[in-house]
Order: structure tokens, then sequence, then C-alpha cells
């Protein structure tokens, strides 16, 4: 009896043990990914920005202000540097930059028992972009 009351009021503090390491997503908001096969410097330009479909511009019905744009990498925000974003307006001429990294094995280690049977640490079992 004592082994059950002991369980009883142990569950709940176990099922709040492990976050899911998506906390950092905000559901009201709407995401782009983008998609990087090597470590560098890279640069967004409004007509990337446009072929993806990314609101902005005098084409949008409701266009993003440039101030508000985030970027993040397996859920960190990486800091970005917008040209043009003063007048809160994303116009032809004006780009995103950021350091960029591709998508590599460091996640895939939980999928082993022991991690060191991981394979490779620097490529992802699912894709390196």
């Amino acid at each position: 009896m004592r082994k059950v009351l002991f369980w009883w009021w142990m569950l709940p503090l176990l099922a709040h043990a492990q976050p899911y390491g998506n906390e950092w997503i905000d559901f009201n908001k709407e995401y782009y990914k983008v998609t990087l096969a090597e470590d560098g410097i890279y640069r967004l330009t409004y007509d990337d920005l446009l072929q993806a479909g990314f609101p902005i511009g005098s084409n949008s019905a409701t266009p993003v202000d440039p101030r508000r744009i985030q970027l993040f990498h397996r859920g960190q925000e990486i800091a970005i540097r917008i040209e043009g974003e003063n007048d809160a307006v994303f116009d032809p001429g004006d780009y995103i930059e950021f350091y960029g990294q591709r998508n590599d094995g460091t996640l895939d280690a939980e999928l082993y028992v022991d991690p060191a049977y991981q394979p490779h640490r620097y490529y992802n079992l699912y894709a390196d972009t």
C-alpha cells in the first residue's frame, strides 16, 4: 500500500520532468524554413523572400514589419542584420544577413542507446540542409 501511495504522489512530478524541446515555438506565428548545405554567412534578398511566399512589400495584404523578423536554429534565436528596416517596410534592395549552420548529427545522438554508436556526428541521418 505504501508503494502505491508513493507512486500516486510521484507520478505528477515525473510527468513534467522532461521538456519537449519545442517550447520556443509560438503557435500564433507563421514560420518559414531556410535550408543550408554549408556553414557560412548568407543573405536573403527581397526576391528570395518573394519566391518563398514570404509576406513582404506591396504584393502582400499584410506585409511583415522587417523589425519583427527573427531567425532560429535548434530553438535558439540567432543574430541577424536587416538592411533597410528603418522604414518598417521590406523594399527591393533590402536584405537579411546572418551566419547559418547546416544540419549536422548533433540531435541524432539521442537516437542511440550509446551515443558512441552514432556513425557520424557531422551528418544528419535525415538531411544535411
